[in-house]
């Protein structure tokens, strides 16, 4: 897959490849959308989301990169920045070895 230009992607796959040393062979964005919760009352649901999220011991930011690497998939959190969608890739979530990882 070739990620070219100055598109979010683009800047997201060479931010990611500095930081890792390797080549980033794909990416995605993801930005997990509200519940019905949402809907009724924001502030229930995102209370409850939180409470939920840190008991399980996950502290998942709001937006995402999912990165596949040769030897690796790794999750960044991603800063959205301005109206034409460029953002900042921050700090890695999770990391799992390419072997380990199992698409259904």
């Amino acid at each position: 897959m070739a990620i070219a230009g100055h598109s979010a992607p683009h800047q997201a796959a060479t931010q990611i490849g500095e930081r890792t040393g390797e080549q980033v062979l794909g990416l995605g964005f993801y930005q997990p959308k509200g519940n019905a919760a949402m809907m009724i009352s924001p502030l229930f649901s995102w209370l409850h989301k939180r409470k939920t999220e840190k008991a399980a011991g996950l502290d998942l930011p709001k937006s995402m990169v999912v990165a596949v690497s040769p030897t690796a998939v790794r999750i960044f959190g991603h800063r959205i920045a301005g109206y034409r969608g460029r953002g900042d890739v921050q700090e890695e979530v999770a990391a799992r070895p390419r072997g380990e990882v199992r698409v259904v």
